[in-house]
């Protein structure tokens, strides 16, 4: 499962395309789902809001194996929320490439005044649903979980869209999705955090 197109996925409407997020909100959920695919990897670890890499072995995937270049390209270990911050410039552009060339969204190009825009639509709708609606319904059943799953429920936490998923779920489903967050492994429960705390200070510095 690559994390950052499920994420992609569950951060937009199946038929339109339309994010369900502000830009910069959006941009840090997804990268903060591409960190994690370097720790699912093993490529990289987060102790105390520092990103360590664990291995140089090249990742199997090309946008995973370029995360992991710009982050042994530097001399020192940054931390989690300055690469947070960094990948989210470029994110959402990133991981939609690389499901366009996947056959994951069709691209389309339109014209508007002075620029053109491209808007990336999911090839199949159902599937494209299916990304949400299967986290919901299984927090919603509160059912057991997997890691990545798991990982991308605490990411629409993080981001907010857990009020989409678990729209008029009632307090159980909410309760569960705290305890399934609560339940990470140490650095994908550290992703979250801190992608929650940017997130924040994102719409705090939004409204100011």
């Amino acid at each position: 499962m690559l994390l950052g197109d499920e994420f992609w996925l569950i951060a937009h409407q199946e038929h339109s395309g339309r994010p369900r997020l502000s830009t910069r909100v959006l941009g840090l959920g997804l990268a903060g789902a591409l960190l994690g695919e370097l720790v699912f990897c093993r490529s990289v670890t987060v102790v105390r809001g520092q990103v360590h890499v664990v291995s140089h072995a090249p990742p199997p995937d090309e946008l995973a194996h370029w995360v992991l270049g710009q982050v042994t390209a530097e001399a020192t270990a940054h931390t989690l929320r300055t690469w947070l911050v960094f990948l989210s410039r470029n994110a959402h552009e990133l991981v939609a490439q690389r499901m366009w060339h996947a056959g994951k969204v069709q691209r389309e190009t339109s014209r508007r005044v002075l620029k053109q825009v491209i808007t990336y639509l999911p090839a199949d709708a159902g599937q494209a649903a299916w990304a949400i609606a299967r986290l919901s319904n299984s927090l919603r059943r509160q059912a057991p979980m997997d890691q990545a799953d798991a990982f991308l429920a605490g990411l629409a936490l993080a981001t907010g869209l857990d009020q989409v998923m678990l729209d008029a779920a009632g307090r159980g489903p909410h309760q569960y999705l705290s305890h399934v967050v609560g339940g990470l492994v140490a650095p994908l429960h550290e992703i979250v955090v801190h992608t929650q705390a940017a997130v924040g200070d994102a719409v705090l510095s939004q409204r100011a």
